[in-house]
């Protein structure tokens, strides 16, 4: 199991050598090209580093050299590698890309990176919520609006809306299935436990008001103002492998996995 993030401000060079860096065949040309079709120079640095870190996992969980890792797309764009046991996912947001990877056959993984912060379109925390109101369930908002303050209103806002998210990369339907039918039910206090059990056991799904049987959840905080949300299968569940945490990856560290 691996559980990385990496932040792209550690990729610290112009668009020029990032061109060339692109297309040195770490990864594949084709993805090279995808990658360059991007406008903004920070998408094309997030997804760069995505690819790495989706490399990265071929090699660390299934002892693949780089020259072997061949991925392809489903039909709603998820990366996957045809004939494998690896269940992998990648989110970025901010400064930060995140990949969450298990070697389990027919699993299905979803993760999910949110930084914590007031959009600049909203004058307030309040606002905001009630903006995007409509996402949630009326149980998920009783307990959002019930922190005591404005920061932990808006820590329970993206904490409910990365583990939605999880759970929507996992099943890879994405933003067309309406957020409001499924909903969370936390346990605010053990969700801020180091065990791993008592965080996945804090956090209970509803799926049109039916309570969730099949998958597990975790949700954490990085780098101070990001949380990032995992999903997987509750039969994968191992309390031999599953008790760490993310961990930061450099950029250097990555390439250097890949072309040893």
């Amino acid at each position: 199991m691996l559980k990385l993030f990496s932040d792209a401000r550690e990729l610290k060079i112009s668009e020029e050598q990032f061109e060339e860096q692109l297309f040195d065949g770490t990864i594949s040309e084709i993805e090279s090209i995808r990658i360059k079709k991007f406008v903004k120079f920070i998408d094309r640095k997030r997804s760069y580093i995505g690819r790495l870190l989706l490399r990265h996992s071929c090699v660390s969980l299934l002892g693949l050299r780089n020259d072997q890792i061949n991925f392809k797309r489903t039909k709603n764009d998820k990366p996957i590698l045809l004939g494998s046991s690896l269940g992998c996912n990648i989110s970025h947001d901010g400064n930060l890309i995140a990949l969450f990877a298990r070697k389990c056959e027919n699993i299905s993984v979803g993760v999910d990176l949110a930084c914590v912060k007031l959009p600049h379109f909203s004058n307030s925390v309040d606002e905001f919520i009630e903006e995007m109101s409509t996402a949630f369930s009326n149980k998920e908002k009783e307990q959002i609006r019930s922190a005591k303050n404005e920061s932990k209103r808006l820590d329970r806002f993206y904490r409910v809306w990365s583990l939605k998210e999880s759970y929507l990369k996992a099943i890879g339907t994405g933003l067309q299935d309406s957020l409001h039918k499924i909903s969370f039910e936390i346990n605010w206090i053990s969700l801020e436990s180091n065990s791993l059990k008592e965080q996945r056991n804090s956090i209970k799904m509803y799926h049109r008001n039916k309570l969730n049987h099949v998958w597990c959840f975790e949700s954490q905080r990085i780098e101070n103002n990001y949380i990032v949300s995992v999903c997987y299968q509750k039969e994968f569940i191992n309390p031999k492998v599953d008790k760490s945490s993310f961990q930061k990856i450099s950029i250097d560290s990555l390439i250097n996995s890949l072309n040893n």
